[in-house]
């Protein structure tokens, strides 16, 4: 599978079903008082998949976390329930903090890249191809092929007239 869309929900159900075992391990324990600990790093694990995800989705998926929280709270009354939320609201946040900083960087990252592509490969005035292209058109050995096999050649000129006189 290469599609993100199918990989980063079945990573966060990773996530959450590991959440999820935790927390029926934590049914069998006769103190509940470091269940907070155990959500310190569970909240470290959905960092790490934060890292894989698109932000919108990282967002989401992560705060899903509360939701899995209140539920166990139903049923094992957590001692330290206001200390879990008090630990994992500033994580949620920092997490959203990381990915936002993280996908800005990114997409500036990949414009940077797309706009150097482009003026590697366009003349600035005109916006036509320039020479360098062809050196992506040639093969090893340094000649031009039609789809039929047979050499072909190439005459470049310079039309925007920017002479230093």
């Amino acid at each position: 599978m290469k599609d993100y869309r199918v990989i980063v929900p079945l990573s966060y159900l990773i996530a959450h079903s590991i959440m999820w075992c935790t927390i029926w391990a934590c049914a069998y324990l006769p103190d509940l008082t470091f269940a907070s600990d155990g959500f310190i790093i569970i909240m470290a694990i959905f960092i790490f998949f934060g890292f894989a995800a698109p932000g919108k989705w990282s967002v989401i998926f992560t705060g899903l976390i509360f939701l899995d929280i209140g539920v166990a709270n139903t049923f094992l009354h957590y001692p330290e329930l206001l200390m879990m939320l008090i630990l994992g609201i500033p994580f949620y946040g920092g997490i959203c903090l990381v990915v936002w900083a993280m996908e800005r960087s990114y997409v500036y990252q990949y414009v940077a890249q797309r706009m150097l592509e482009e003026s590697a490969y366009h003349d600035q005035l005109t916006g036509l191809f320039n020479r360098n292209i062809i050196d992506t058109l040639m093969d090893e050995n340094k000649s031009l092929q039609c789809f039929g096999g047979e050499d072909i050649s190439v005459l470049l000129f310079d039309i925007d007239l920017s002479c230093t006189e």
